[in-house]
């Protein structure tokens, strides 16, 4: 096993011209799922942002906005018997919670519907080496060969029985201390509701601590290449485990594609506090 380890991005896939961002799973989801569009983009429809940083903005929601209308459509669909024998199935919590998984198992349809036939493997790659991919797709596997046995999917694999991981930085008490100076709103169904968008935070330590292995998997290695990755914030611990348990390691590659990556590669740096002569930095 060579010592150099891959971390690889979706930047990677849209490099190869991939249509994966996630203003594509908008466009493929108004076209496959128009119901489940249009519930999604109407509970965000405040949030210029979300489909564009849907993992991220999914922690944005606007809870109180979100409640009343799922009070609303409670209220339009109800009769006798519905109102009192299922309005705790039908609470905005377990709205939310619905959506949220019909979301993520069209996000893995969606993934499973790409086309590789026009990709050229135009990446020099060392294929001996170690691979932790933050895409659900299997670009290493089918286009440049790389054996499954080398690759960690941090976050699932689309094409596999994985549970894809799909998840913000935002916890209950974040919602809670900005919106509401940290008290409970009252309501308790509103209540519940927060706390399942906090339930939406992605489970990083819990990733980490599950797969110790992964983060120190070589002692050896000498070398880490970050490829197509946005350096957002709520993926920064998997890098910092990695330098902590990986003081050996001489030389950071860090590719960039825009003035923000670079920005951020800056703050990962320096709270890293990864020397400049450990560190290259190129054009992706």
């Amino acid at each position: 096993m060579a010592k150099m380890l891959y971390i690889i991005g979706n930047g990677f896939d849209c490099h190869h011209n991939i249509k994966s961002r996630y203003w594509d799973f908008k466009e493929w989801l108004n076209i496959n799922n128009y119901p489940l569009f249009e519930k999604v983009d109407l509970s965000f429809r405040d949030n210029v942002e979300f489909w564009s940083d849907m993992e991220t903005q999914l922690g944005h929601l606007n809870t109180k906005q979100f409640h009343e209308d799922n009070f609303k459509e409670i209220c339009l669909s109800a009769n006798k018997d519905f109102y009192f024998h299922e309005l705790q199935n039908h609470s905005s919590e377990n709205a939310l919670r619905k959506m949220v998984d019909e979301l993520i198992r069209n996000l893995k349809l969606w993934c499973l519907s790409f086309d590789y036939s026009h990709v050229k493997a135009d990446v020099s790659l060392n294929k001996d080496a170690y691979f932790i991919t933050f895409n659900y797709t299997d670009t290493l596997e089918r286009c440049y060969r790389v054996p499954k046995k080398q690759i960690f999917y941090i976050h699932g694999r689309a094409n596999s029985d994985d549970d894809l991981i799909l998840g913000s930085g935002i916890s209950s008490g974040d919602i809670f201390d900005n919106n509401f100076n940290g008290e409970y709103t009252g309501d308790e169904d509103h209540d519940n509701l927060i706390s399942e968008v906090g339930r939406l935070k992605k489970p990083v330590c819990q990733i980490i601590h599950r797969n110790p292995q992964v983060f120190k998997k070589h002692e050896e290695i000498k070398a880490i290449t970050i490829m197509g990755f946005s350096f957002s914030e709520i993926d920064i611990p998997y890098l910092q485990q990695l330098n902590t348990l990986n003081p050996q390691v001489v030389k950071w590659n860090l590719y960039f594609h825009s003035l923000e990556d670079l920005r951020r590669i800056v703050k990962f740096v320096e709270a890293s506090r990864i020397s400049c002569n450990k560190l290259q930095l190129s054009y992706f």
